[in-house]
């Protein structure tokens, strides 16, 4: 986003996700009982922690996104 008052100057917002071992800590009490891998499992734990991600790709997201900023204002 780039303002008014001064062009030059861009701003913005990058959501970063949950990783998803954060997000099943806090909620493990949902997949207690459950075969590790099994079905019933994944699909408990994607109802349960919804969306999130890895560092890894977390970190290549974030670095696609900011890469892409800078090329986009070197093309304007």
């Amino acid at each position: 986003m780039m303002t008014d008052a001064n062009p030059d100057f861009m701003a913005g917002f990058i959501h970063v996700p949950q990783r998803s071992a954060y997000a099943a800590l806090f909620r493990c009490n949902a997949i207690e009982g459950l075969t590790t891998g099994s079905p019933a499992y994944i699909a408990k734990l994607e109802q349960t922690i919804g969306k999130s991600l890895e560092i890894d790709r977390t970190i290549d997201g974030v670095r696609i996104a900011i890469e892409e900023c800078l090329r986009a204002k070197a093309l304007s």
